[in-house]
């Protein structure tokens, strides 16, 4: 199984305009810090976003993802994928003892029953409406997952985050101590409560539906 970005994957969090709205500083290639040091600062602050929660908040692609079946109580198979939102299901295959044969993403009247699955978005539920197999890691999957766009308060905090590294980088020299003591005060309390949220958002995967 592999992890690849999705073509519409963003490269970061924030930007360098977004860290220079925290500070009300305009950042460029004569500034100090430059917009290219500002944005070394914002892939520091993604690291560690994405340490602490880990999760991504980007569009991201799994390719070939196995799974054992999932037979509960005589019904057909059903599994949840590893990732999640999961935004789309680029193909679900089945092992047959022989080949991957190729589920179909629909209703049976569309398809044979045998080979159709549906998907319950986002929380990636996958369940077969007739398939019930025995082998372990007898279905693969490849899907999208993750956010369209980068949420609003992931945003907020990878810009706060980059812009007590800009704190860091002016202590002493391009802004007085008391000045930068006082904004570090007000990001690193936004930080907390910010992170707060973006924990409990990617610990509380939504409850999956059963029926």
């Amino acid at each position: 199984m592999s992890v690849t970005p999705a073509s519409q994957r963003p490269l970061r969090y924030s930007s360098f305009i977004d860290v220079g709205n925290n500070l009300n500083v305009l950042f460029d290639s004569a500034s100090n810090p430059t917009e290219n040091q500002v944005t070394d600062m914002i892939d520091k602050a993604d690291s560690w976003i994405e340490g602490e929660t880990r999760h991504s908040w980007l569009t991201n692609q799994t390719v070939d993802e196995y799974h054992d079946p999932e037979n509960m109580e005589g019904r057909p198979d059903g599994f949840i994928l590893f990732n999640w939102p999961v935004l789309s299901v680029v193909k679900l295959e089945w092992w047959d003892s022989n080949n991957w044969q190729m589920g179909r993403e629909g209703y049976p009247t569309q398809y044979s029953r045998s080979e159709t699955f549906l998907v319950d978005y986002p929380n990636g539920w996958v369940r077969w409406y007739v398939l019930r197999l025995a082998q372990p890691r007898c279905y693969r999957v490849t899907y999208n997952w993750g956010y369209p766009t980068v949420p609003d308060f992931i945003r907020e905090l990878s810009s706060r985050k980059a812009a007590l590294l800009v704190l860091d980088f002016w202590a002493g020299k391009t802004m007085p101590a008391e000045d930068v003591n006082s904004y570090r005060k007000r990001f690193s309390d936004e930080i907390a409560g910010l992170l707060d949220q973006a924990i409990k958002t990617a610990s509380n995967r939504p409850s999956v539906a059963t029926a």
